[in-house]
């Protein structure tokens, strides 16, 4: 009797505990879309979509003509806007015309390279956004980007066309093994869940790639899943209310669809950045508070943590050991990981530490001034003076000046302690 009561008990401490880690999860996502201004990010995510939707569809048609799924494709187009052929068959023309203007004059082709800016500068949008939720303030290099975006503009259409073949070829497969009415129902059911996955990969894939940090599978996947199930809801909805607004096209005619459509594209992408607020919880929950913010951390605190941070990496220095990244440094000190990265952002505007790279794709950090003149006056001071460059341009009141150079004078740190000796 006693085994099943400590049983039950566990069973419902660890529901309990599960429980609590999906509020905290759900607070902390909710925390992270404010901050983050995912709203700006969604309205100009939203403006080079509609930018780059015409040259994406005019590649895709190209890249499906020579695998001869061309007119497969459009049906997927056409299916999309079920109530507005008009406005579909209106875009499919607009791409073909494209595709044949790349034949044309030179002007045309300085069109065609303008339209393709517009998907590299999409994705160096989407990249910034997903850079902004994980708190990453490194970019990628310039070659680095070009060449990963230059691949996705050109496998990314090949990849959907093998997909698209992959699909047609299956479903005529399935449909002529199709007898008896259970089967030929299991067939659409198959297929469905099938394009299910694949689109939970694609989510995976983008939130492992596009941020300029390491991301963990099971954080993606997870938020994988759940954009998915969020794209899914908007795609019903956008079909029915898509259906409903039949009524005014005779005010709109063949555009009717485009103030529906702009709205979809607008949650699409809602729905895709807080998919990646998902991820970057679901990795940095276990040290994540939602009581405190990075910007709210007080200056005494950042100062002393900036201390530790310094006197970590000089041990790791002198003991000739790997070199910390922000996870590893926020699990020795127990502090947030999103604080210690904030930390370290500001460490390495001063110039005192360097992110290094390496293979593991993870954010190694280094000492890049030397240990033996690095006192506290001097680790003091440049935190002091961080940023003071962006306001030079501020004048204190003649009256004042006097009083100024005062407090400059009395606050000026006289500690010539190296910090590598703070622990003696």
């Amino acid at each position: 009797m006693r085994k099943k009561v400590e049983k039950m008990y566990n069973k419902i401490k660890t529901f309990k505990e599960h429980f609590e880690k999906q509020i905290l999860l759900v607070i902390t996502v909710y925390r992270n879309y404010n901050d983050s201004q995912t709203q700006l990010w969604t309205a100009s995510l939203t403006y080079y979509s509609i930018l780059a939707v015409i040259p994406v569809i005019a590649l895709t048609l190209g890249i499906t003509k020579g695998f001869g799924i061309d007119m497969f494709f459009e049906e997927k187009i056409y299916s999309t806007f079920p109530e507005s052929k008009e406005g579909a068959a209106m875009i499919i023309n607009v791409a073909k015309k494209l595709i044949d203007s790349t034949k044309g004059s030179v002007l045309t082709g300085v069109g065609v390279v303008i339209l393709l800016w517009t998907i590299l500068k999409l994705l160096l949008m989407l990249e910034n956004a997903f850079n902004r939720v994980w708190k990453v303030k490194r970019d990628r290099s310039i070659v680095r980007r070009m060449i990963d975006y230059v691949a996705i503009v050109f496998l990314g259409p090949i990849f959907f066309a093998v997909v698209l073949a992959t699909i047609s070829l299956l479903t005529r497969y399935l449909r002529g093994l199709a007898r008896g009415f259970l089967f030929s129902m299991g067939v659409p059911l198959f297929l469905n869940f099938a394009g299910f996955l694949i689109i939970i990969l694609l989510f995976t894939c983008i939130y492992i790639i596009v941020p300029n940090t390491k991301v963990k599978f099971k954080p993606a996947l997870v938020a994988g899943i759940a954009t998915t199930i969020m794209f899914y809801i908007l795609k019903f909805i956008f079909f029915h209310v898509q259906s409903s607004i039949s009524k005014y096209n005779a005010i709109y005619g063949s555009l009717s669809f485009i103030p529906i459509f702009l709205i979809w594209v607008q949650y699409i992408w809602m729905s895709v950045l807080v998919g990646a607020q998902i991820s970057f919880s679901s990795q940095n929950l276990e040290k994540y508070s939602v009581t405190r913010n990075a910007d709210e951390m007080p200056v005494k605190l950042k100062k002393e943590l900036s201390i530790l941070v310094i006197y970590c990496m000089l041990k790791k220095f002198h003991e000739a050991e790997a070199p910390y990244s922000s996870r590893e440094l926020a699990k020795e000190l127990g502090v947030e990981v999103p604080l210690m990265r904030d930390i370290l952002n500001g460490l390495e505007d001063i110039e005192l530490i360097n992110e290094i790279v390496n293979n593991s794709d993870d954010d190694k950090y280094q000492i890049s001034v030397d240990p033996a003149v690095l006192t506290l006056e001097m680790l003091l001071n440049k935190i002091e003076v961080r940023n003071t460059n962006l306001y030079e341009d501020v004048e204190i009141s003649k009256k004042y000046k006097p009083i100024l150079k005062n407090i400059q004078k009395d606050i000026i740190y006289k500690n010539e302690k190296l910090v590598k000796d703070i622990e003696k």
